[in-house]
Order: structure tokens, then sequence, then C-alpha cells
């Protein structure tokens, strides 16, 4: 494969700032044989592209983030979360009903439709800023993907909602304040406005969905408030991939929520997980597999 020297780099960097066509120029380069690791974190654009899953496929709107950039140059799988998407396509395909709880721009409800085209996928998105691209992209693939502007919370009140005003952060939003101000330390373009908020009960109950297979929860140490929100979870026993940040939300997990029959697991690599005791947050890896007992994982997956 060539290499780029740096004077090489530099120069088609500028090139390609000052270019029209963005679009079409980075879908060329990207089938240049070039190491793309050497540059690729630096050629955005705005436009649309194909993602490429498993078995199908589906289309992304470009926003100039790091989440698009990645799966632009790198695909699906090979991206900062390639520990879990293998487990979320393995899964989805056999999960009727889907929850994609802090679904950002989608990309982990679209993987769920594309695969499984027949499965109910909810994404549930409450920030001003991310549910229009959201819904934008679900439109662009003409999917039936239901998107909620709400948040799942433990109450079936309006919360105080924290954003940045920019893309600059595009999975920054939260209802736990700590999340800008303490670990985006030195943030002045905070904004602060309230969102609705449903318990996972309510909701599940008000639109009488009465199965649930496979739930992602990513809402920016607010998830243990998503559990307190969902007592009947030994009802539907879903299948939970989790993000724990700190270990102050494994504890808080493990403690509002009853886990009887359930196997834990720390996502570490595509076919590989860890077995675990107990939420232990992981310095390296953020999700955490809650399995129920009487459900297999996918076939020739590594316990470590």
């Amino acid at each position: 494969m060539m290499k780029l020297t740096s004077a090489i780099y530099q120069s088609l960097l500028s090139v390609y700032k000052v270019l029209p066509f963005q679009s079409v120029w980075a879908h060329l380069l990207r089938a240049m044989p070039i190491d793309l690791d050497r540059f690729y974190k630096d050629l955005h654009f705005k436009g649309t592209f194909k993602v490429k899953t498993r078995n199908s496929s589906f289309k992304l709107h470009h926003l100039g983030t790091t989440i698009e950039n990645e799966l632009f140059w790198k695909g699906l799988g090979h991206t900062m979360e390639d520990d879990t998407v293998w487990f979320w396509e393995e899964t989805c395909r056999t999960s009727d009903v889907i929850l994609d709880i802090g679904a950002n721009t989608g990309v982990y409800a679209l993987i769920a439709k594309a695969e499984n085209p027949k499965a109910v996928v909810i994404a549930f998105e409450p920030s001003n800023k991310i549910y229009p691209p959201l819904v934008e992209n679900v439109k662009l693939n003409g999917f039936d993907i239901i998107c909620e502007k709400m948040a799942l919370s433990n109450s079936n009140e309006t919360q105080v909602f924290y954003d940045l005003d920019s893309l600059e952060f595009p999975t920054s939003g939260s209802l736990n304040s700590d999340k800008l101000k303490k670990l985006i330390a030195g943030r002045t373009d905070i904004s602060e406005y309230e969102v609705v908020c449903k318990t996972l009960d309510s909701y599940l109950t008000e639109n009488n969905l009465i199965s649930l297979d496979l739930m992602k929860i990513d809402v920016e140490l607010h998830e243990p408030a998503v559990f307190e929100g969902f007592q009947r979870l030994q009802e539907f026993r879903p299948t939970i991939v989790v993000e724990v940040l700190n270990q102050e939300v494994g504890d808080r997990i493990l403690a509002l929520t009853n886990l009887n029959g359930y196997g834990i697991y720390l996502l570490v690599a595509p076919y590989k997980v860890k077995r675990l005791s107990s939420i232990i947050a992981d310095p390296k890896y953020r999700n955490i597999l809650l399995l129920p007992e009487e459900k297999q994982l996918p076939k020739n997956t590594q316990i470590i």
C-alpha cells in the first residue's frame, strides 16, 4: 500500500479543503490504495454515503463529525465501537422489538432495520440538536423506524437536558449535568432546556408493547435512571447493551435493578466477551452486555 510523506499529505489536505464537490473526491480517495489512517480524520465533507452492514446497507448524512467520518473511511465494525457493533448486528436479526435509547443520529437503529426489516425499531433521542438529523437519516433510507423526541428516565415529568450548541461533540447531551460540566470541563456553550421524559414501563404500557427483545442504552451517565424506570425488566427479559462510563453508574444500575437470571459480560472485540461477576467499569471498553440465561451468545463467540 502506498505510503504518504508528511509533505505530500499536507499538500493533498490543502488541495482537498478548497475543492468543490468534496463528497465525490472523498469517495475517489477512499478507493485509492492509500494508508487511510494517515489522513482520514482530517477529510470531512457534507453529503450522503452508504454504510455496509453484515447482510445489507443503509445511507447516512455526513454531518462533519467523528462518527460519520470513521464510518465513511473505515467502515462499520472498524470504528471506535467495533467491540459492540458485531453483537448488535448478530442479535438484531433475531429480535422482533428493538429499542435504541440515546439513539444520537440513529446508527444503531439503522443497523437494526437494515439487518431485520420486519423488526419494530424505536429510537429515542431528546436533543434539539441531534433529533432532526436522526429523523433525516431515517427518511433518507425510507425506514419505518419510530423516532421519539423524548428521554427515557425514572419519571414521567419534564427534566432539564444539558447540551452543547455545536456538533463538535455529537454524543455529549445528557440529563446528567456531570457529563458536560465535569467530563468536558471549561465549556461555555452549554445549553439547558426541558425535555419530555417517560419511564420505560409507562412507554411500553401506553404503546401496547407486549414484548421487548433487544435494547441499547447510551445516555451519558443517566443509565441508572433508565433502569429505575424499568421495573418490568423481569417480565420482558430483553438482551441489553448498556454503556458504563464509570463505576458509580455500574453500582447504581445494580442497586436499582433485579438482574436475577442475567449473565454479565464486557464486550471487548468482535466475537470476544469477558465474563464478569458484577458490572465493572473498564477504562478501555465502555459497553456491558446483560444477557438473559435463556438466550445464547452468537455462534463462535469467545468467552475470556
